[in-house]
């Protein structure tokens, strides 16, 4: 073989060579790039589920905060339509013609008043004071009027010697309400 021929020979081999690691080389950059983009759409897909799962989470606690809210809502409201309901017993009860307050006011003083208690009565009282001092219980426990009037809307108190009873409209009513939200929860 001549000279010429043998660095022909050479360069077509070199040639060739370089061509097989040209397309060795891009074979496995192909792979290596169908590889790379297989990774990043796994990755891609369970970010895409992560995120999926975190908007779930964030929904399900803004459901739960606006239900709690909802709910926090009609307590306010129920609680108002309680507190008006118990406003409107008061100012029926402060408004009861003078017989019937007369004998609600007998009631509440044979119910709970003691020997020798002193009848303390609101000052916008509709009692009738002449069939209160002629009740048999007034007479019998030896009960007296107050000299003055109380500062509340209407019901009495009972002055005795150990202690007082409170049967304002406003603490009877508080009572009743406070037994009334007891038994409702």
């Amino acid at each position: 073989m001549s000279e010429n021929g043998l660095i022909e020979r050479i360069l077509s081999d070199a040639k060739a060579l370089a061509q097989s690691i040209i397309d060795k080389a891009r074979t496995e950059s192909g792979e290596a790039i169908i590889s790379e983009k297989n990774k990043a759409l796994e990755i891609r897909q369970k970010n895409d589920v992560m995120l999926k799962q975190e908007a779930d989470k964030i929904i399900a606690r803004k459901a739960t905060v606006a239900e709690i809210d909802a709910k926090k809502a009609l307590l306010a409201a129920k609680v108002q339509c309680v507190d008006l309901a118990f406003k409107k017993a008061k100012d029926k009860l402060c408004a009861l013609d003078k017989k019937a307050y007369t004998q609600l006011i007998l009631k509440l003083i044979r119910l709970y008043a003691e020997e020798n208690d002193v009848i303390l009565l609101s000052e916008k009282n509709n009692v009738d004071l002449k069939a209160l001092k002629e009740d048999t219980t007034f007479i019998n426990k030896k009960l007296s009027l107050a000299n003055n009037f109380g500062d509340f809307s209407g019901g009495l108190i009972l002055k005795g010697k150990n202690y007082d009873k409170n049967l304002t409209f406003e603490t009877l009513l508080s009572a009743k309400k406070s037994v009334t939200k007891r038994s409702t929860k």
